[in-house]
């Protein structure tokens, strides 16, 4: 009997091994489906990754997804016994001992025998910024990778800045925070470079991620510095028009929108971006040490800043937005390899914030990873 409890158990939790955090399995036109309850801080592009599924194949399938991701939400996403994620066998065998216990066949027993199961199965390792896991025996770094290794470290959120978090918060029925959120984790997420073994330190795999990254924050400072100019992003020549100083009333604007009221002017200079200085001088032995590192990519600063000189559709009031990454690659020895800023133009009329990090956030981790070495 206790056998074939098991055997109970095993197929369940190979069912639903791809419905973690389903409410169930659906059929439509023939075909199964998971339906997936959206929970605080999934993104489309997550849940596509999560189960293997394309975002056209997925917006095809939940065509409501283009009005953007709500909480809360049922989406329907293709069965397919080939993928694997992540799932807490734990919760599935709780589950099934909740529903068995409705059913007088079950005996007593049985019972015994799925929660001592409960009481000793591990538990599912977690790593999130606020919530990293006690347990000693984190994922590992893959140690006999043969290719080079980067760590990726997101922009400070002080170093956040924008004049649009309020009309994003509010068509996207978030809190203003979350925007900020939002796009840090994005952009560090797609910071993962085919033929390279990256780490990240938000979210990140070992138990002191988020020790290692407030350390980061506290070995650098921060300047505005030239560009450096790469194969990936050559030295444009820059129109004259592009090299005027702001006015005094802009750079009071400024100083209401960024915490930077002395290099007002060197914000909006293309010739310019926000830099870095690692000062503390054991920085670098630390994190070879500990991550054996090649690279490091540096999220400095990130900025929402709308362009109301330039007028899109007058009509609808719609100007231009631009998204501006400030980032700095060094190598294991500290070496600057690059140093720019990406400056992704936007409309100023969209404002869901699932269909903003979807049109731009992909574009701007691209151009970051262009300047890694070949």
């Amino acid at each position: 009997m206790k056998l074939a409890v098991l055997t109970f158990l095993s197929i369940q939790i190979f069912f639903f091994a791809q419905a973690e955090d389903s409410i169930g399995v659906v059929q439509k036109e023939g075909k199964k489906f998971i339906q997936y309850q959206v929970s605080a801080g999934n993104t489309i592009y997550s849940i596509s990754k999560k189960y293997q599924i394309s975002l056209p194949e997925l917006q095809k399938i939940n065509p409501e997804l283009n009005n953007g991701l709500k909480a809360q939400q049922i989406i329907l996403i293709p069965f397919k016994k080939e993928v694997k994620t992540q799932v807490s066998e734990t919760k599935i065998i709780k589950n099934e001992l909740e529903t068995n216990k409705k059913n007088p066949e079950f005996k007593k027993e049985q019972k015994d025998e799925v929660k001592k199961e409960v009481e000793t199965f591990p538990l599912e390792i977690k790593a999130t910024q606020t919530t990293i896991s006690n347990r000693s025996n984190t994922i590992p770094i893959e140690e006999d990778f043969k290719g080079k290794r980067i760590l990726v470290i997101p922009f400070d959120p002080y170093l956040y800045f924008s004049d649009a978090d309020d009309e994003i918060a509010k068509a996207s029925n978030l809190d203003r925070t979350k925007i900020r959120t939002a796009f840090r984790k994005r952009l560090n997420a797609l910071l993962e470079p085919d033929g390279y073994n990256t780490i990240h330190l938000l979210g990140g795999k070992t138990k002191d991620s988020l020790t290692d990254l407030n350390r980061v924050y506290k070995s650098i400072k921060y300047s505005y510095k030239d560009v450096i100019f790469t194969d990936a992003h050559p030295n444009i020549p820059i129109k004259f028009e592009d090299q005027k100083t702001i006015s005094i009333n802009d750079q009071n604007k400024n100083r209401q929108e960024m915490n930077h009221s002395s290099n007002s002017s060197l914000a909006k200079n293309p010739g310019k971006y926000w830099g870095l200085d690692v000062k503390d001088p054991n920085f670098f032995s630390y994190f070879e040490t500990k991550y054996k590192i090649d690279y490091y990519i540096f999220v400095n600063q990130f900025e929402v800043k709308t362009n109301y000189e330039n007028c899109l559709d007058r009509s609808r009031q719609n100007y231009e937005r631009n998204f501006i990454t400030h980032y700095t690659i060094l190598d294991k020895m500290g070496t600057t390899l690059a140093g720019h800023r990406i400056n992704k133009a936007y409309e100023s009329n969209a404002n869901q914030i699932q269909k903003i990090l979807s049109d731009n956030m992909d574009f701007v981790a691209k151009e970051i990873l262009k300047d890694l070495p070949k």
